[in-house]
């Protein structure tokens, strides 16, 4: 397999964003383990590395928004339970119930470019 699994998520302590793999639920807290050190992290903001990067060469995680430049929408990526893989649904369709499946795709990187995430930038969120 030559996927590249990684997690990121924000450190307790300080609220910086912190890279590599994720222990959950282990001795009162969730965990990324970066370089060989351990940081206690928020839970809500695991999110899991795509696999995918935008047309710049940004790596895309879960919860990123990225603006579709061909379709000039913003998109927000999610994992998918139903199909097993990563989507994005147009943020006017965010509510849980109406996400579309739209799936990520090779070709993807083309025409996105990431613009923020729902954490650092809630204000993306609302509809333009």
């Amino acid at each position: 397999m030559n996927r590249e699994i990684k997690f990121r998520a924000k450190c307790k302590d300080n609220g910086d964003w912190v890279y590599g793999s994720y222990i959950q639920s282990y001795n009162n807290n969730d965990w990324i383990v970066q370089g060989g050190d351990f940081f206690a992290v928020d839970s809500d903001t695991v999110c899991q590395f795509t696999g995918f990067h935008d047309e710049e060469g940004k790596e895309i995680y879960e919860e990123d928004i990225f603006y579709y430049v061909f379709k000039r929408i913003k998109y927000i990526v999610y994992f998918n339970n139903i199909t097993g893989r990563f989507s994005f649904a147009a943020l006017g369709a965010y509510d849980i119930r109406n996400r579309s499946m739209h799936n990520l795709w090779m070709n993807f990187n083309l025409y996105s470019r990431v613009i923020g995430n729902k954490f650092d930038n809630p204000e993306l969120l609302e509809n333009d």
